[in-house]
């Protein structure tokens, strides 16, 4: 699985759900039937951590939940990238949220 990045932030009154844009290669693509998949994850709106008890990563086709949830190795490739990219999304969750 590879990340391309944020397409959107949810905010809620604590947290904030980020879809992440990801990509696997072409044959997991045609087995899973996914044309647009996205992840989507739980963080705490002030700081950006992953919210515990909300570790199960739903696939997401077109916007639609799948069936499927994302492998325990590609978590870790998730939670890098949310780590990385902590303070685009700080912003991006300050802009949405004035």
């Amino acid at each position: 699985m590879n990340i391309t990045g944020f397409s959107r932030v949810f905010l809620s009154q604590q947290k904030a759900e980020i879809v992440l844009k990801v990509q696997w290669d072409k044959e997991t693509m045609e087995k899973l039937k996914l044309e647009n998949p996205t992840v989507r994850v739980n963080v705490r709106k002030k700081d950006c951590r992953l919210i515990p008890n909300n570790i199960e990563f739903k696939i997401y086709n077109n916007e639609e939940p799948t069936i499927y949830n994302v492998h325990n190795q590609d978590v870790e490739k998730i939670i890098q990238f949310i780590n990385r990219e902590r303070g685009s999304l700080i912003k991006e969750i300050n802009d949405k949220a004035s």
